[in-house]
């Protein structure tokens, strides 16, 4: 028994040098020489199978090694995408969200502003394809932040007069625990038209991850149409977007309505 006990304590003080080894391989991997995983994951793995073997020789039962997670493996990556007219946008595409996210208005928004946002907000909630909820996210919960900006952007040329009534947009963020977004809708206030329900659901849309359409019946043509109501383009897409997701517990802490 003593001889057993001494042998054993050798053999995990091996065992334990030979993971410390592994881990400083899998540190040194990681931080920036790429071209060594493969050797080291070949290191790697032969460390755990000559440990296994030592624990077998004990005979203290079955001992499952597991080496398919080597070093430097990442994740796989899909993008998704839609025949409809609206394309997905490109920071999104590979991503796999949650259809639930959290909204708040910035301090300072117009009640006028807050109407259309939320006439816009319940466009998409009645789809039943995303859930948007008054209150603040944590962790990588997706949240939208809407509020406005004041800018001349009027930009004359020969009979043709452009100004940006809006603007909205995802923010990303990947890891190997999920996929979230951080997504903004703006309307800019310096032009009247621009607070206005087919403006708040165009840049809605976009924080939402959806793309400009060619289609002058969608919300997200890139030009104001006055449309508030969502194509089946819009639609395929929204759904096409949020396929895979799941959906986030609704409750929120803080109502900013």
């Amino acid at each position: 028994m003593r001889y057993f006990l001494k042998t054993l304590f050798r053999g995990l003080l091996l065992i334990a040098i030979m993971v410390g080894i592994v881990a400083f391989a899998g540190w040194k991997a990681t931080g920036g020489q790429s071209s060594l995983a493969a050797p080291l994951n070949n290191l790697r793995a032969s460390m755990l199978n000559t440990a296994g073997s030592i624990l077998s020789n004990f005979q203290i039962g079955n001992f499952k090694i597991d080496t398919s997670k080597l070093i430097g493996q990442q994740k796989e990556v899909k993008p998704k995408t839609t025949d409809s007219t609206i394309p997905i946008e490109s920071n999104v595409a590979s991503l796999t969200l949650s259809n639930t996210y959290y909204y708040h208005f910035q301090e300072g928004t117009p009640q006028s502003v807050k109407n259309v946002f939320l006439q816009a907000i319940n466009t998409y909630n009645n789809t039943g394809i995303v859930k948007l909820v008054p209150g603040t996210a944590s962790g990588m919960q997706n949240s939208i932040a809407m509020g406005t900006y004041n800018q001349n952007t009027t930009n004359v040329q020969g009979d043709t007069v452009d100004m940006e009534l809006g603007k909205g947009g995802p923010e990303s963020f990947q890891s190997t625990l999920g996929d979230w977004v951080h997504g903004s809708a703006k309307l800019n206030v310096y032009y009247p038209a621009a607070t206005s329900v087919s403006v708040a659901t165009h840049e809605l849309g976009h924080a939402l991850g959806l793309g400009h359409s060619s289609d002058p019946q969608s919300v997200m043509y890139p030009t104001d149409q006055g449309m508030t109501q969502l194509t089946q383009g819009d639609l395929s897409t929204l759904r096409t977007i949020y396929s895979n997701g799941s959906t986030n517990d609704t409750t929120t802490n803080n109502n900013n309505q």
